[in-house]
């Protein structure tokens, strides 16, 4: 997928105004084996476009991500946008 594309009607979240995160969460600390299959599913997303590599910005709201065993053998990364959620 190229840059620009649509992805659909909940690509693009209309706030009312730029979402500031108020704290810079505390890195998560994985043990080595949810470690490796965090980055394993991360490449997963990026090989298959989900993701994308970008660039700090001042300002950019910041979240941690999450592992969850997924039936009946994998795994799932979850981006934890609580604290975005209450910019809506």
């Amino acid at each position: 997928m190229s840059g620009g594309e649509r992805l659909g009607e909940w690509d693009h979240i209309p706030f009312d105004s730029n979402p500031v995160s108020k704290l810079i969460p505390q890195a998560i600390k994985f043990n080595p084996h949810n470690t490796e299959i965090t980055q394993q599913e991360i490449d997963n997303l990026f090989a298959t476009g989900v993701i994308q590599k970008s660039l700090h910005k001042i300002g950019q709201f910041i979240s941690n991500i999450f592992l969850k065993h997924k039936r009946p053998d994998g795994y799932r990364v979850f981006l934890n946008l609580t604290a975005l959620n209450d910019n809506l």
